[in-house]
């Protein structure tokens, strides 16, 4: 594991590609965020993958969230993007089919798809007995091509079959 939990440990892993691109620029007051946007859109430009990691997802403008607007404006012919999600505690087959509902209703994406994933990770609990903790991210992915499709079947298959690992394709 990451010994370093920081954003600038994991961009120096050895995992990306030589031409991968971070915007290491913090989100801004709502006043200046049309321009923050603009910036990130100009610095993806060229990038055939956009990957956003908003703290609460897609949602209203807040430091926490990446808002439809946003989202749209990263989208470029022949682009994928993806972008992280931690579902709620309701049911998950019922918000990721709004979620993604959203998705289609207000993007217009060709396609849309989402790689869910649950690591359960042992934790000591305040009675320091050992007990496993569901982790479970989203990522779903906007206008994939049947390339980037095929790898995120894969990419679930391989976490699937980790120990305390699971995830499928949605």
């Amino acid at each position: 594991g990451l010994s370093d939990r920081s954003v600038g440990t994991l961009e120096k892993l050895p995992i990306w590609p030589m031409t991968t691109r971070f915007h290491r620029v913090p989100v801004p007051s709502s006043d200046r965020r049309d321009a923050w946007a603009v910036n990130m859109k100009r610095t993806f430009q060229d990038s055939k993958i956009v990957f956003l990691d908003p703290d609460n997802g897609i949602g209203y403008m807040s430091r926490q969230h990446a808002t439809l607007a946003e989202v749209a404006a990263m989208r470029s012919s022949g682009r994928a993007v993806v972008v992280i999600k931690f579902p709620g505690r309701q049911n998950h087959d019922i918000q990721i089919a709004a979620y993604h509902s959203l998705l289609r209703d207000h993007l217009r994406s060709a396609s849309v798809i989402t790689v869910r994933t649950c690591v359960s990770i042992e934790i000591l609990n305040k009675n320091r007995e050992s007990q496993k903790l569901p982790r479970i991210r989203w990522f779903t992915i906007l206008d994939a091509d049947d390339v980037l499709i095929g790898r995120a079947e894969t990419f679930a298959k391989q976490i699937d079959g980790i120990s305390n690992c699971r995830a499928d394709l949605v």
